[in-house]
């Protein structure tokens, strides 16, 4: 058993097995590069989904205060026309 593992470490030294450890760690780096670049993309379009929702949500908020902004100046105006009119009177 020695004498294999020691054949093996040798040949291993000698770079008879390294090219075999090369393309397994070169394959090993481009999976690892892939699947960065995969959990990259996802967050960025997870990121851009929370970016439009934002802003959608902030030109709904803008139309509702600006809705809301006109109820009250015609109601202000409805109640300065009824106080004119009393006093009118």
């Amino acid at each position: 058993m020695e004498l294999v593992l020691d054949l093996v470490a040798r040949d291993f030294v000698r770079g008879n097995y390294s090219s075999e450890l090369r393309s397994d760690t070169v394959a090993d780096q481009i999976g690892s590069e892939r699947e960065k670049t995969r959990r990259e993309d996802q967050l960025r379009a997870e990121s851009d989904v929370k970016r439009r929702s934002a802003q959608i949500w902030i030109r709904c908020e803008e139309k509702i205060s600006s809705e809301l902004d006109k109820l009250r100046r015609a109601k202000s105006d409805l109640r300065s026309t009824e106080a004119k009119q009393r006093n009118q009177i």
